[in-house]
């Protein structure tokens, strides 16, 4: 499980639903490749950098996966594609300017034609600041594609000669459409804010399948981390509460039996040694538990496990108490 940890840890995976249940899945160990690339995509800008190529390829991917600001296409072995929230799609693909040299890459980013402005810098400064920080420092070089709609790309040269005379734009010899010379490349290496929002994301996500990770093996040794105190009545929505916790991989506590929980057997000794190892206790108030609080079924738990815990423990420190209104509350 340390081993399955430290490889979503380091985003070298990330797990995944599937109809067979959950699976790591690993972006490098893909066999196939993209096909027909670039077929209907425009490339908009290659980026060229020294370092693991393949694992800096699988972070960029499982980081962008876990973020949850594109969603998953489809993995190829040299490259992954999402879509944005308007199902545009947008990816990246891999590859080696020298066969026999694995440690210099080339990422080329992609869009679908027609894709906003605003999805494609969001993306294109997201992997310029991850090379910038995954690859060997100083090595990430940025290029311009200029890529027609018909599929033709201007050779490099012939967009620098266009420069040089100061041209503004330049013309697909093939269909004859001018496209504006930019500085999309320079702005890709520009600051943005939405970059920390994308990457805090992940880490939460990051954070969560780790945690889950270890569930099954954190509930057998009965590591919980949320006591819940609520009224039988309540039942149905703090079921509802505990499968959420438990799909974000925090481990609760309900006195009942089944897949949930372990019932109490022992009383006063099962209430003390569940509450040393607590991190917190929430009170649950659905519906019906709006009267007088000692007169309620989760005060009366509460109750009983603090009492339970001071004469187990009378300087254990006190787990801190959580207030937990359910859907069901008037406001």
């Amino acid at each position: 499980l340390a081993t399955l940890q430290e490889l979503v840890g380091r985003s070298i995976a990330w797990r995944e639903q599937t109809s067979a249940g959950a699976m790591l899945v690993f972006p490098s160990e893909m066999r196939a490749d993209l096909s027909e690339y670039p077929g209907s995509y425009i490339r908009e800008v290659a980026f060229q950098f020294e370092g693991p190529v393949t694992a800096i390829y699988a972070t960029l991917a499982v980081q962008l996966i876990n973020s949850g600001k594109f969603t998953k296409e489809a993995l190829y072995k040299n490259a992954a594609v999402f879509c944005d929230a308007a199902k545009q799609v947008c990816g990246f693909v891999v590859e080696y300017p020298d066969s026999n040299d694995d440690a210099v890459g080339r990422l080329t980013v992609f869009f679908d034609p027609g894709t906003p402005n605003d999805t494609n810098m969001v993306l294109l400064r997201y992997v310029n600041q991850q090379l910038e920080r995954l690859a060997l420092q100083g090595s990430v070089r940025r290029e311009r594609i200029y890529q027609c709609r018909c599929g033709y790309t201007i050779p490099s040269e012939a967009v620098e000669l266009r420069k040089e005379r100061r041209r503004r734009t330049v013309i697909c010899p093939v269909c004859e459409e001018t496209m504006p010379l930019d500085d999309l490349a320079e702005q890709s290496a520009k600051p943005d804010g939405r970059i920390a929002t994308i990457e805090a994301d992940a880490d939460a996500e990051q954070q969560r399948q780790k945690r889950v990770l270890v569930m099954a093996e954190r509930e057998q040794n009965q590591e919980i981390d949320v006591f819940l105190c609520h009224n039988a009545e309540d039942r149905v929505l703090v079921n509802q509460l505990v499968t959420r916790l438990r799909e974000q991989g925090i481990l609760p506590w309900i006195d009942v039996a089944g897949r949930f929980a372990q019932p109490i057997r022992d009383g006063a000794a099962d209430l003390a040694r569940i509450a040393q190892s607590v991190r917190a206790v929430a009170i649950v108030i659905g519906a019906h538990a709006l009267g007088n609080p000692p007169e309620q079924e989760y005060y009366q738990t509460y109750i009983n496990m603090h009492r339970a815990l001071l004469q187990a423990s009378p300087n254990h420190p006190r787990p801190p108490l959580i207030p937990v209104f359910l859907p069901d509350v008037p406001r």
